[in-house]
């Protein structure tokens, strides 16, 4: 499912890459498949802040830090960039507002 939904995000089908990215973490879950959770999560907090909704997509990028952390998943710094784009494009935002 994850592929399916990159493939998906690269058609700019952002509507159901977030579905197919949804199904893979319910998925993923039942497996108790950690690491593909955690990487669907990551997915899917990235989509969100593509689509202008930061808040959710770092809900997103949030749960999959916690679950990288705890599993010590050796991918933890895909996490961090991704948390990283996001502080940088608030810090563009507020910026953008102070003017």
């Amino acid at each position: 499912m994850l592929q399916c939904a990159r493939i998906k995000g690269r058609q700019k089908d952002s509507g159901q890459n977030i579905a197919l990215l949804q199904k893979a973490i319910e998925a993923s879950r039942s497996e108790l498949d950690m690491p593909s959770e955690a990487q669907a999560w990551n997915e899917l907090g990235s989509v969100l802040i593509e689509r202008g909704e930061l808040q959710s997509g770092e809900r997103a990028l949030l749960e999959a830090f916690r679950m990288r952390k705890l599993a010590h998943d050796d991918r933890l710094y895909f996490t961090y960039e991704s948390l990283g784009h996001l502080r940088m494009l608030r810090a563009i935002c507020n910026r953008l507002l102070c003017f």
